[in-house]
């Protein structure tokens, strides 16, 4: 054809109207570049949160009623405190008064004695006679022994006795020429006593022991 045919035609198909096709780029090899943030999780179902919110009301009321035992105990601990407090209490004002009460009765014994003892001396100044004074001391002496026997405290006096040191004790030593009489209370300087048979104060004694004989 005539020149320049080629190049129209060319230049026609360039304006056909038809857009050239966009190649896709290629996906490109990971090269540590930053990291795709992966979706969200979906939001919790209605019945899934109805759920949550049935547990955590359970454990709440399960959480009260444990405080509320607890509280329990803890008044009931302070109240059995309380009690054993006034009962310790109690008992030892009951037993303060059965001491004061058994005192009372024990002294009260020892009166008549002394008012006895209070006579007589009073007799004895003004008639002058000691021989009537001294009898009525004896008097006053066992009477007062009976009241203090009826509470349980016992006089004894060992003499002629084995010397018991559980009972008694030695202020000296006597010397004595029978072998048989060795080691026996001589006499006795101090009486001791018992109460309920136990040794509240030991007899103050002297001791017999043989005497030693020289060998030619």
């Amino acid at each position: 054809g005539p020149p320049g045919a080629s190049s129209a035609q060319a230049d026609d198909a360039g304006f056909s109207g038809q857009a050239p096709e966009l190649s896709t780029p290629s996906p490109q090899p990971d090269d540590g570049g930053p990291e795709t943030q992966p979706p969200e999780p979906p939001p919790p179902s209605p019945a899934y949160v109805r759920q949550l919110e049935e547990r955590i009301g359970f454990l709440e009321s399960r959480l009260a009623e444990a405080e509320r035992k607890s509280e329990q105990t803890l008044a009931a601990a302070r109240s059995r405190e309380q009690e054993l407090e006034r009962t310790k209490e109690r008992l030892e004002r009951d037993r303060e008064k059965r001491l004061f009460q058994e005192k009372s009765r024990a002294f009260s014994r020892l009166l008549e004695p002394l008012d006895n003892l209070e006579r007589c001396l009073a007799a004895a100044s003004l008639a002058g006679d000691v021989r009537a004074m001294l009898d009525g001391v004896a008097l006053v002496q066992k009477g007062i022994q009976d009241a203090l026997a009826s509470v349980g405290l016992q006089r004894f006096d060992p003499t002629g006795e084995p010397f018991d040191p559980a009972a008694h004790e030695a202020i000296g030593v006597v010397p004595v020429g029978e072998p048989d009489q060795g080691e026996r209370v001589h006499a006795t300087y101090l009486a001791g006593y018992r109460l309920d048979d136990q040794v509240i104060r030991h007899a103050r004694v002297l001791v017999a022991r043989p005497q030693q004989t020289s060998q030619n």
